[in-house]
């Protein structure tokens, strides 16, 4: 069942909540051994179910629907580690507020998803639960950080998700393991109770979001999310319940694309779910423009890169202490672990090693900040930037922005610090605090491998693409549905609008 038909049979009586939950349990089970998305079970569940099953009026949106959960929300009484170790056997004090919000809505929290270690990686390994598997492809990666939520979704095993994204955390694994999910505007959600490493810079946060298997499930918890106590909870959080209106207008909207950001190319079956789309929104009546993003590149690279890493890496380095480091993380350990001369001329290899002076600056630009003088120009930047893309934006009078997720199609693991540039295009929208989603649109056609053999080989990152996109053929590939601040909902439209015309 979709997540509105279980809704409904549920919200009927037809389906008792304690057996769609055992029902769950079970897929959850089988689907572990093959691609170990779990990193616990939520026991409470069982004790859930039940007090649903007793409740025949007043059901809440939710009533009786399992969810899973990303391992970085607070449970109470259970570790939220991220994947590291001096993390264990700090159980939460309480839980976080969104899982509180849901389980008010009638949503049965029941199990716990994996993560990359520390939640800065593409990859989805911890030395403590290990490695998730692509659902597609179990030698490929099903992305991350929200990796463990994309590969359980996909696998068919939990059918609505919470995730959370500061660099494409959401949609990335969206993208590569053929889901679908939101990132809102920060502020739109609680992150009371969300664990993240990245706090203390306070430029680019982090938010939480939802994940299912269709716009529909996206929708339905946001709905869901958007209430009362959600705003009682947490009080930080505008009291904006959930946009019907802008979600059901029918007006034609001006929308722009763009298949490529000016540094590394898309693979084709990428640029072709940009095409797609862009088609099936023009035979629905809107105008869709061509829209050149300004500086992306650059950007990512001198401003992005420089604020997730404002203290040199330090307290990273210091939660990562005497621990065991995974693969995905050797290289960023590597590199904050030593003196800044010897990471400058680091850089400098790179670039020259790659062929890729983008590359080096990434790099150079992981040294951080060396004095406050130094954050505050920093910050200063960034509003101009800000201002710089709407000004782009709004010239060319754009409701929305479609886009790719990524530049290439899930890989096999251990590609991703060779591919790095790929990854540009979701953190975009974390650095300017826009909202952004990610469905999937199409899947890697034969004529799309094919096409690889002229694909530019200029860098090693554009080397290692072409190698990693061998085999692809079947992969799912999503598109990136972007809009300005606060409009979740007119993005989660036009989403629909691009899920409609697919199936049609």
């Amino acid at each position: 069942m979709t997540a509105v038909e279980l809704q409904n049979v549920l919200q009927s009586g037809k389906l008792k909540a304690m057996d769609v939950l055992l029902a769950y349990q079970r897929k959850a089970i089988q689907e572990n051994d093959k691609l170990n998305f779990i990193t616990e079970p939520i026991f409470e569940a069982v004790e859930l179910a039940e007090s649903r099953d007793t409740q025949k009026e007043n059901k809440k949106l939710l009533h009786g629907i399992p969810v899973s959960v990303k391992e970085n929300y607070y449970f109470k009484g259970q570790d939220a580690t991220v994947g590291v170790a001096s993390l264990i056997g700090q159980p939460a004090p309480d839980d976080a507020v969104l899982i509180q919000v849901l389980k008010e809505q009638g949503a049965i929290p029941f199990v716990r998803t994996n993560v990359p270690q520390t939640m800065l990686s593409f990859d989805c390994s911890n030395p403590i639960y290990g490695k998730t598997l692509n659902p597609h492809d179990s030698s490929r990666t099903p992305g991350g950080s929200s990796g463990g939520e994309a590969a359980i979704l996909a696998s068919g095993a939990s059918i609505l998700g919470l995730g959370s994204d500061i660099a494409g955390s959401i949609r990335i694994p969206c993208h590569f393991c053929g889901v679908t999910g939101l990132k809102p505007t920060y502020g739109r959600l609680s992150t009371k109770g969300m664990r993240s490493l990245t706090k203390p810079q306070n430029i680019v946060l982090g938010t939480g979001g939802p994940m299912a298997r269709d716009v529909d499930g996206v929708v339905l918890l946001m709905r869901a999310i958007l209430t009362p106590l959600h705003f009682k909870l947490d009080p930080s959080i505008p009291p904006i319940p959930f946009q019907e209106k802008e979600f059901t207008d029918t007006r034609r909207l001006r929308i722009g694309y763009y298949t490529s950001h000016g540094y590394l190319d898309p693979v084709p079956s990428c640029r072709r779910a940009v095409l797609i789309t862009k088609e099936a929104l023009k035979r629905r009546g809107h105008t869709v423009v061509e829209f050149a993003p300004p500086r992306i590149p650059q950007v990512i690279s001198k401003l992005y890169m420089k604020l997730m890493n404002g203290d040199g890496g330090q307290t990273i380095a210091e939660y990562m202490k005497d621990d065991v480091v995974d693969p995905s993380m050797k290289m960023m350990m590597f590199s904050i672990s030593q003196p800044i001369p010897v990471r400058q001329f680091l850089a400098s290899l790179a670039g020259w090693l790659y062929n890729d002076k983008m590359h080096a600056q990434l790099i150079r630009s992981m040294i951080g900040c060396r004095s406050v003088n130094e954050w505050w120009k920093l910050n200063s930047q960034v509003g101009q930037y800000r201002e710089e893309f709407y000004d782009a934006w709004t010239r060319q009078k754009l409701d929305i922005v479609i886009c790719p997720s990524f530049g290439f199609v899930a890989p096999p693991y251990g590609n991703l610090d060779k591919t790095f540039g790929g990854g540009m295009y979701a953190p975009t929208y974390n650095f300017l605090n826009y909202p952004a989603g990610c469905l999937p649109v199409t899947s890697v056609s034969a004529s799309d491998v094919e096409d690889m053999k002229n694909y530019p080989q200029n860098t090693l990152f554009e080397k290692t693409i072409k190698k990693v996109t061998e085999g692809s053929e079947g992969l799912p590939v999503g598109v990136q549905v972007v809009g300005q601040q606060w409009q979740e909902e007119l993005v989660l439209r036009v989403m629909k609008e691009i899920e409609q015309s697919k199936t049609s």
